[in-house]
């Protein structure tokens, strides 16, 4: 007898032709990834840094002084090992300066100060999530054998200097991008509802 497949909606993105035991996986995946993200390193407190040769970082002022307006033009270049940003305006390297140190204060506790003000993130919306029957459009070619992963991101700019988190859920059928973690909550207990409601 064949089994049937299923279908989970996230938002605009899709993961089609899920077995019921890969969605046990997936469920069991999730939870377990949100019961240890807390153990995330920071960057302060991180043990692999010893494994990464250190690269050299090198910021160079450069001041131009012209013939016919008489007035000093000055640029900024910052070298991280080989990977450089250039012609960065003094202005721009001091948003960089207060962008960093944000997100070391506030997301790998680096260093204790105050925090800078910034606009308040736009709340996204929930996304929606559905899960149901799996119907095949085409023949589908066999994906090669790839385990799920979970990014988390963290991330901050110079406007929004409270540190955001996105997820991105990926697995061999298909991922979902920029994902909360309630949306990620709320996809397990759908998916616990219908594995508990098939049983």
């Amino acid at each position: 007898m064949k089994e049937n497949k299923h279908s989970i909606q996230i938002g605009r993105e899709s993961i089609n032709d899920v077995s019921t035991k890969e969605l046990e996986i997936l469920r069991h995946f999730i939870q377990d990834f949100l019961a240890k993200e807390k153990d995330i390193p920071n960057a302060a407190l991180s043990k692999d840094s010893e494994l990464f040769p250190q690269r050299q970082i090198l910021i160079y002022k450069d001041t131009f002084y012209d013939f016919f307006d008489r007035v000093f033009e000055t640029e900024y270049t910052l070298f991280i090992g080989n990977d450089s940003i250039s012609e960065i305006p003094g202005e721009e390297l001091i948003r960089l300066y207060l962008t960093l140190q944000s997100f070391l204060t506030h997301s790998e506790h680096f260093v204790e100060g105050a925090a800078i003000p910034g606009e308040l993130p736009d709340k996204g919306k929930k996304k929606e999530i559905y899960l149901g029957p799996y119907t095949p459009q085409e023949l589908s070619i066999e994906s090669e054998e790839k385990s799920p992963f979970i990014n988390k991101r963290t991330w901050i700019t110079d406007s929004i200097l409270s540190p955001q988190n996105d997820y991105t859920l990926s697995t061999p059928k298909g991922s979902a991008f920029r994902i909360s973690q309630e949306d990620l909550l709320t996809l397990c207990e759908r998916i616990e509802n219908f594995l508990n409601f098939k049983v």
